[in-house]
């Protein structure tokens, strides 16, 4: 307290100084600067050349005013043009100072007031990536403030340029997450004199965003649903998913469900879809900042579409599970729905012939049903996609002589019988009539033909009439009639 009331009173003697005659000139101050090593505030200024100084005095005020100074001290050097504050703290606050000369008791008027540039961060957006630096105006300069540089480095790297202003703050974007930001402020005045500022830092502390969001599998499940699974990095700083669905590649995607409470893997049936159309899916994650953060690939159902050919063959497509990558498919297909699994194929293409020619004297009824599966590998973990089952039916093909000898030498010729193929055997019915429209022969039996006989004898050579009705696979009626000769060698 004493010493603050002995410094006031110096100050009030050195202002009633000034208005009488005071042979010492006011001194100028060049700068008041932050240096970045020491951490101290230096006072540089103009040297003193009249030969009638015998030293400078300086004053500095921490916190209060400039007129009630916290320090003062007196330099006997009438050469020097610098002085290190070691009692300053610039890098917690303005440092003010003034400066005069002195000859015995004599002060010259105390020169203007500089200050230290204090910088600052002022905000830290830690959800959009931004943090904005703050600083006071450097005043006092003869010729003014002529712009603010502003200096950075990211985990104390060589510093560098960001940006030039007027003004006194200046927002940076796009920062790094997990990253240390250092800067500090150089003004410029407008005769060339420099200032800067104390260093200040931020580390980028922001949400953790996801390592992976990898999809599992998307499978098409008791042929009227689909099932996508997906695997999610818990360890982030997320707070809900939101699963978004495209139609028709339109990239017009809605939310169909949200995650508020999630585990690994993360599934969802989505019973609304018609598997026989393909969406576009995708996991969104929202962050602690209620920020969509990363999102998934976007992942595609398997539509698979089957067609019949006439020449015994059925045409397969479908899509591919990414727009952007290559997956190997296995074919598989089922005949009139029975229990028996085939694997046809393994390839990575969209499309595959089914050449069926094989099963055209089998005794099948020529459904066909196929379903593509994908393999999806994510880090060395293999998922199975699945798609819609999709059928196809084969049109009966019916073969039937126009002629038969009941004693041929060769056996296979000695009945009349018709070859049918893809064909429901339910509701069969073979009828041979002679020429009168007498009934000779009847069987419900696809493999049974006819022996040429009638009531256990042999029938006599000629044209005989024949009728066929059976249904096909798909239960669609099929008849058929004409004439067969019977002849004897």
């Amino acid at each position: 307290m004493q010493k603050k009331i002995l410094i006031s009173l110096i100050l009030i003697f050195s202002a009633f100084l000034s208005f009488s005659q005071n042979p010492l000139e006011t001194p100028k101050i060049d700068s008041v600067s932050v240096n970045r090593f020491g951490k101290k505030a230096t006072i540089s200024w103009v040297k003193d050349t009249s030969g009638k100084i015998n030293g400078y005095v300086i004053i500095c005020a921490h916190s209060s005013s400039i007129t009630q100074p916290d320090k003062i001290d007196t330099i006997k050097n009438i050469n020097a043009t610098f002085y290190i504050d070691n009692t300053s703290k610039p890098y917690e606050r303005e440092e003010k100072y003034r400066i005069a000369t002195y000859n015995g008791p004599l002060l010259s008027p105390w020169s203007k007031t500089h200050t230290t540039i204090f910088a600052y961060i002022s905000n830290y957006d830690s959800c959009n990536a931004n943090l904005t630096i703050s600083w006071n105006k450097y005043i006092n300069w003869d010729k003014g403030v002529k712009n603010y540089k502003i200096y950075y480095n990211i985990n104390n790297s060589k510093y560098q340029l960001l940006s030039t202003v007027t003004d006194t703050n200046y927002t940076q974007y796009n920062l790094q997450r997990e990253t240390q930001y250092s800067y500090y402020i150089m003004a410029t005045s407008n005769d060339g004199k420099t200032s800067s500022s104390n260093e200040t830092t931020k580390y980028t502390k922001m949400p953790t965003p996801p390592q992976y969001i990898d999809v599992n599998s998307v499978k098409v499940i008791n042929n009227n649903a689909i099932k996508l699974s997906y695997k999610i990095d818990l360890r982030a700083d997320i707070i809900k998913y939101q699963l978004l669905r495209a139609e028709d590649k339109t990239n017009n995607f809605d939310t169909i469900h949200t995650f508020d409470n999630f585990t690994n893997p993360l599934e969802y049936t989505d019973d609304d879809a018609d598997i026989n159309k393909q969406y576009d899916y995708k996991l969104i994650a929202i962050n602690t900042c209620q920020i969509k953060t990363d999102s998934s690939k976007i992942v595609s159902n398997i539509v698979l579409t089957t067609k019949n050919n006439d020449d015994l063959t059925n045409t397969l497509q479908w899509n591919k599970l990414f727009a952007d990558t290559t997956e190997s498919y296995n074919i598989y297909r089922i005949i009139d729905n029975n229990d028996t699994l085939q694997l046809l194929m393994n390839i990575v293409d969209n499309s595959y012939i089914d050449d069926i020619s094989n099963y055209i004297q089998s005794n099948i009824q020529g459904e066909f049903c196929y379903y593509i599966e994908a393999q999806i590998n994510f880090s060395g973990n293999y998922e199975l996609s699945i798609s819609n089952i999709s059928c196809v039916y084969q049109m009966p093909k019916v073969y039937i002589p126009n002629a038969f000898s009941p004693n041929s030498q060769i056996t296979k010729n000695r009945t009349f019988t018709p070859n049918i193929s893809f064909a429901s055997p339910n509701k069969y019915i073979f009828i041979i009539y002679n020429r009168w429209g007498e009934k000779n022969f009847e069987t419900k039996d696809v493999n049974q033909g006819w022996d040429g006989r009638y009531k256990g004898k042999p029938v006599p050579e000629g044209a005989y009439m024949y009728y066929i009705k059976f249904y096909t696979s798909k239960n669609k009626l099929y008849q058929k009639n004409g004439q067969i000769t019977v002849f004897y060698h």
